[in-house]
């Protein structure tokens, strides 16, 4: 994008840019072929004074002031000159001769061409001339001339005008707060109180804040030029709930929407990107510039509440966020470490269009139409109450490197009948996840999927020991040299199996362990399993904060670790040293059945919680029963063919439940299992060690 140094630095209307436009100016540079821009049109079908409405469109541009700008770089800064480009007559485009197609396709078209920011044509406006009594009224805007907010005042404002022009009085006047008061205004705020109080919210609000969730595999995409929508043409039925009872119908969409991505992410707290207006006092209200800003609104639990409890999470996030709506994005951004690389992305945006949409020029009514809100990385979900606040049509916006023309349709379609059913549930304590997520006609396109008869179910202790008796002197586990028969390994977790069993655990008790994978770390599995107690797998590598979260959260009083991993770990939790022979006495190691533990064990009883990477920014505990361990061990036995012979690579690292399937299926073959050392991760150090060990079986992601 072409710069331009100012020539006359005495001019006396030249401002810097204010907050908002800097954070704007800056995208539009690492984007430059990508418009920045809101467009939308007003179809009218009647009789209009076709000029009359050209001459009120300008004159509404010109009192707004942000319509008239042209930015001038002024030291290398970028600048707004106010007032410097001369008013233009609004053009009438004749498309009588073509079809209302080609005119939609024009208004597409114009909408997204790329725009000199420099140049003089940061908002424009056309009618588009139809046929006899119909046309288009279309409206274009560079975000750093006018928001949504102004844009919509400035086409009031001309059907204002033009009303008071057809009935031959005189217009009443408008104050509308030009860019130099917006800019003062703008200066104000941030050496404000308020200002400090806003930071610290926010500072808060996004601490932990959970990573971004779409509906698409990717997350984002650079934006285009233009953007797909769908949803126009499908309105919504008002909710008979919606009112008479409390129910605010923005927070009951914004709940309905932020369940709906929970459930399709699977996770149970969201952020969505919310558009706000910034127009917090009567002065910011009568700007026609560009103050709009971008929030992020968490939703925390939303996706594992009731219909009602999600509504009520959505009004307190909503009224808190628009208490706290003028501290900018792109200080939201340096507080999350999104500096330099665009506007803050916090998740799909939700455009609550609270405005009215007709839009009256005597006897004649149009209802605007938006074309786009500017580029989208993922998707924006444009929200358009009608009458008496029902919400009769929602619009998908999607990034077509995201989202074809099907998969958005598909979106919205289950959107729709979702929001239908969370707004009839509204009254009840139905779980949010127990809501029907296929729209109509969806779920007989499914047949249902029949699996292979189950095995017998069998507990986790007799998997693992089942070639013990017949291969007593079989290497069982290999680390760095050292070799373990599976005789060895049977006896030393018995020792310490009984060694817990004498502190009272047993089935339906939790034991962390915290070891790196290790001939130890595959001990500590065995000798848990032998007591009945479910293995908790602690990776000790993890942060501080997240190894106590995890402790806390599945609440193991006793854990296992290393002599060398214990001053890291919190000291709540009883720590038994795996590596201190005298811990464990001097046991004969016998066998451990239900006659030794603390009750008897039921396939039905945990065997192993795996806490997840934290996909919500907060680890979760997965549990698994010893029900379908059979099941698991016979698919190992059908497709792994893994032998006596074989040599298994324990590779995954032990808080995975990958690192379990390793160790099952060398167990259940009476195979080697070969520990890699914690310090190899691929490469050819993991290539030699493959080569020395002789490995047959390595089980990793294609990465």
């Amino acid at each position: 994008m072409t710069a331009h140094t100012l020539q006359e630095p005495g001019h006396a209307r030249v401002i810097p840019l204010t907050a908002a436009q800097r954070s704007i100016w800056f995208a539009q540079q690492l984007t430059p072929d990508v418009p920045y821009v809101i467009a939308q049109y007003v179809e009218l079908r009647g009789p209009v004074d076709l000029d009359l409405l050209a001459e009120a469109s300008e004159q509404a541009r010109r009192e707004l002031g942000g319509g008239f700008i042209r930015l001038v770089d002024v030291d290398g800064q970028p600048h707004q000159v106010l007032g410097a480009t001369a008013a233009k007559p609004v053009p009438v485009v004749d498309f009588r001769g073509d079809s209302v197609e080609a005119a939609g396709a024009w208004m597409r078209d114009e909408s997204a061409a790329s725009i000199d920011m420099y140049g003089e044509s940061l908002t424009v406006s056309h009618i588009l001339h139809l046929a006899d009594e119909h046309c288009y009224w279309y409206s274009r805007a560079h975000h750093i001339a006018l928001d949504g907010y102004a844009a919509m005042m400035s086409m009031r404002r001309a059907a204002e005008l033009y009303v008071a022009a057809i009935d031959g009085i005189e217009a009443p006047q408008r104050q509308v707060i030009d860019p130099e008061r917006i800019q003062l205004e703008d200066a104000e705020y941030r050496s404000s109180a308020r200002f400090g109080r806003d930071r610290d919210y926010w500072q808060h609000q996004v601490q932990n804040l959970p990573p971004v969730v779409g509906l698409a595999p990717r997350l984002t995409a650079p934006p285009g030029a233009t953007v797909r929508v769908v949803g126009d043409a499908v309105p919504l039925e008002p909710s008979p709930h919606a009112h008479g009872r409390g129910h605010n119908p923005t927070a009951l969409i914004v709940a309905a929407f932020a369940a709906y991505l929970a459930r399709m992410a699977g996770v149970d707290d969201v952020v969505l990107s919310l558009p706000v207006s910034a127009r917090t006092s009567a002065r910011l209200r009568d700007a026609g510039g560009s103050v709009s800003n971008v929030l992020p609104l968490r939703l925390e639990g939303i996706g594992a509440t009731t219909v009602g409890d999600a509504i009520r999470v959505a009004r307190a996030a909503l009224t808190a966020a628009l208490r706290h709506q003028r501290y900018r994005r792109e200080d939201i951004g340096r507080e999350i470490g999104s500096e330099g690389t665009g506007l803050a992305h916090f998740g799909p945006v939700l455009n609550l269009m609270l405005f009215k949409q007709e839009i009256t020029l005597g006897a004649v009514t149009g209802r605007v139409r938006v074309l786009t809100t500017g580029p989208t990385a993922d998707l924006a979900v444009n929200i358009y109450p009608g009458l008496s606040d029902s919400v009769p049509r929602v619009d998908f916006e999607g990034n077509p490197a995201l989202y074809d023309a099907a998969e958005l349709a598909g979106h919205h379609r289950r959107f729709t009948t979702f929001l239908a059913a969370f707004a009839a549930a509204i009254d009840t304590e139905l779980p949010v996840a127990d809501l029907d997520l296929f729209a109509a006609g969806e779920r007989e396109q499914f047949t249902p999927a029949i699996g292979l008869t189950g095995s017998d179910p069998i507990t986790l202790d007799r998997l693992l020991t089942a070639n013990v008796e017949s291969s007593p002197e079989a290497i069982a586990v290999r680390d760095r040299g050292r070799a373990v028969t599976y005789a060895e390994l049977d006896h030393r977790a018995n020792q310490i199996a009984r060694a817990l069993i004498g502190q009272g655990i047993g089935p339906e008790d939790l034991v962390a362990v915290a070891a790196a994978r290790s001939y130890e770390s595959v001990l500590a599995l065995w000798s848990v399993a032998k007591t009945g107690a479910a293995y908790v797998p602690i990776d000790p590598t993890h942060p501080v904060d997240r190894i106590a979260y995890t402790l806390g959260d599945c609440g193991a009083a006793v854990g296992l670790t290393l002599s060398t991993e214990l001053e890291h770990l919190p000291d709540h939790v009883r720590w038994l040293i795996l590596d201190d022979d005298s811990a464990w006495g001097d046991s004969p190691g016998l066998g451990v059945t239900d006659e030794h533990r603390v009750r008897s064990l039921r396939v039905e009883h945990p065997a192993y919680v795996i806490y997840t990477s934290g996909s919500t920014g907060r680890p979760k505990g997965v549990v698994v029963t010893h029900q379908g361990l059979a099941n698991l061990a016979q698919e190992i036995r059908d497709h792994y063919a893994v032998s006596a012979p074989s040599r298994v690579l324990h590779f995954a690292s032990p808080s995975f439940d990958t690192a379990l399937v390793e160790v099952l299926a060398a167990a259940i073959a009476g195979a080697t299992l070969v520990v890699t050392p914690p310090e190899v991760y691929g490469g050819q150090e993991l290539a030699a060690l493959l080569r020395a060990e002789r490995i047959t079986h390595l089980l990793s992601t294609p990465s």
